[in-house]
Order: structure tokens, then C-alpha cells, then sequence
């Protein structure tokens, strides 16, 4: 589905992801994608959207559900962004409710911040360590092992001497956010957004010990367990949220008035109004996927050259 559209941004992608520790059971999982997909395209019936979801069980206990949507309403062939900006105000609640209700492990638990978030750079360099390759430091490494080395050494014990010491360096600090500071090279006018808990405004040197002692195989439990409470205003969020975001679908792209909806488990159920059925989902209707018509593309993985 994706490949035959001519947009030119054809689908989203993203990564529900579990830490090891948390061995999430198939039902599990499965609810989670279903909270997942009425968030995603709340307001729209099923048969209006097209998405894929792909379990991969790792070693050690941990999973991770690879996700892959078309970016089109099929009934009107608009296109249809489930990750638009500001996106994790509404995905965020419905991580936190089932964080919550079963205990699992939470990325903004304090106890499992890293010094520093690496970014996508580092990915690759990681990438071409393992092939043996030699790489030289880049900026961003130059700032974090000088102030690491200050830190180690008690110069540097919260924000605020993290500001200093990069100002003693001969760096400016034109922004400060809540887990980020922007460092600037006024000779050359380069500067680089720094984010981790390094630079968090929480930043403290015992946080710093810790992260250490994680890093030597001292790892702490965190902040786990059931909170009852905590998930119930993750909840009420959640249930705002998708009330706003079903509100713009049926405004953008109209519907929302029938009486068929997916129940979990269970597939689409569908109940027809007597308004005309697009012929597309008729024919899927009455004779499956088979009905469908693909176009063989001899390069289906390139967008469409422009004309």
C-alpha cells in the first residue's frame, strides 16, 4: 500500500520497544498494540487505514515491535501523518498507562538516565567500531569528556558548574532547556545541542555515580512496580487526547458516523449505513484481499521519478 502512493513521504515507522527485565506475554503485546492503533487513527474505522506490525523476541528476555503505517486515508486518499510534530504528547500517556499498570520498566526513570544521549552520530560510529575502524573524536565527545574529567574530579556537581566549566573553555550557552543546553563556538559560529542527563537542569554528581555504577554492572532496580494511581491519570490523559486528535480526523477527512468498529481480538466488525461504499472496499468486502489489484513496479522501493 504504501509503495503504490506518490507522496512524497509514503508511510511512518516506529519501534514499541520492552527492557529485557519486563517479558511481556503475546496478550500482553497485543493489547498494547490495540491501545496502540485506537490512538494512532482514533475517529477512523479500520478499514480506512493500512499498518503493519512485525515481533521480534530477543535474547535475554526482551522484545520489540517494529511498526510500519501508510501515510493515506484509503477512503479519501488524503494523506494521513500518525506521528505529526508534537507527536509524544500523545503517544507519551499511553506508554506511561501501561508502564504503570504492569510495572515494566519507564525511559524517564530517573535511575535509568545516561550521562549523555548519543544521538544518531553515535549509532554509526558504534556501527564502525565494530568494523574495526579508527574515528576520530567529534565536538560533541570533546564537551562531554571535558566535563566528565571535571566531574570526576568534584568540579562539577550540577547544572549550573556545567555552564561554567564549558564558558571557562571558551564556549557560550545561548540556550538551556529542561534535559538540553545548546553549546556555541563563537570563533567559528558552530554550535551543538547537547542532550543526557550531563546536561539536564536535574543534573547532580550523584546522579552521575550512579549512572557508573550501572555502567560497571551495579545496575538498580529503578522505579518499577504497579501504581494504580499513576496509570489512571496516564489514562484520563490518554482518553483526552485521543478525543482531540479523533475530532481533527473526522474534521479533515469526514466519517466517524458509522457503527462498525475493530473489537480486540476479535478483527473489524463491520454494520453499513446507506451512504455509497467506495468501490475499493466493497470489493474487499465481498471477496477479501484477493480483490485488490497490484501493479507490479519493476523498482518498488524508489519514490516515483518526477515527471
Amino acid at each position: 500500500m504504501a509503495d503504490s502512493l506518490d507522496f512524497e513521504h509514503r508511510y511512518t515507522s516506529g519501534v514499541i520497544a520492552w527492557a529485557p527485565e519486563d517479558e511481556p506475554t503475546d496478550a500482553e503485546i497485543e493489547a498494547v498494540l490495540d491501545a496502540f492503533e485506537d490512538t494512532a487513527w482514533a475517529g477512523l474505522e479500520p478499514d480506512r487505514y493500512a499498518w503493519a506490525a512485525v515481533l521480534h523476541r530477543e535474547r535475554g528476555g526482551g522484545a520489540h515491535v517494529h511498526i510500519l503505517a501508510a501515510r493515506c486515508d484509503l477512503e479519501t486518499g488524503r494523506s494521513l501523518n500518525i506521528a505529526p510534530p508534537g507527536w509524544e504528547k500523545t503517544f507519551g500517556p499511553l506508554r506511561d498507562a501501561f508502564n504503570h499498570e504492569h510495572g515494566w520498566a519507564r525511559p524517564d526513570d530517573p535511575a535509568r538516565a545516561r550521562v549523555e544521549q548519543p544521538g544518531h552520530r553515535a549509532y554509526i560510529e558504534a556501527a564502525r567500531l565494530r568494523a574495526g575502524l579508527r574515528l576520530e573524536a567529534s565536538p560533541r565527545d570533546l564537551i562531554r569528556d571535558y566535563l566528565l574529567q571535571r566531574v570526576e574530579h568534584g568540579m562539577v556537581r550540577n547544572r549550573a558548574d556545567v555552564v561554567s566549566a564549558l564558558r571557562e573553555a571558551g564556549l557560550e550557552v545561548p540556550r538551556q532547556g529542561k534535559d538540553y543546553l545548546t553549546a556555541l563556538d563563537p570563533e567559528t559560529g558552530d554550535r551543538w545541542r547537547l542532550k543526557g542527563g550531563l546536561y539536564g537542569e536535574n543534573f547532580d554528581r550523584e546522579r552521575f555515580d550512579r549512572a557508573a555504577a550501572e555502567a560497571a554492572g551495579e545496575r538498580e532496580t529503578g522505579d518499577r512496580g504497579v501504581d494504580r494511581e499513576r496509570a489512571g491519570a496516564a489514562r484520563r490523559e490518554l482518553a483526552a487526547r485521543r478525543e482531540e486528535r479523533a475530532a481533527f480526523h473526522r474534521a479533515r477527512y469526514g466519517g466517524g458516523d458509522r457503527q462498525g468498529t475493530r473489537v480486540a481480538g476479535q478483527g473489524v466488525a463491520t454494520a453499513l449505513d446507506r451512504r455509497p461504499e467506495p468501490l475499493a472496499r466493497f470489493l474487499r468486502r465481498k471477496l477479501g484481499d484477493d480483490a485488490l489489484a497490484v501493479e507490479e513496479h519493476p523498482e518498488p522501493d524508489r519514490d516515483p521519478s518526477p515527471n
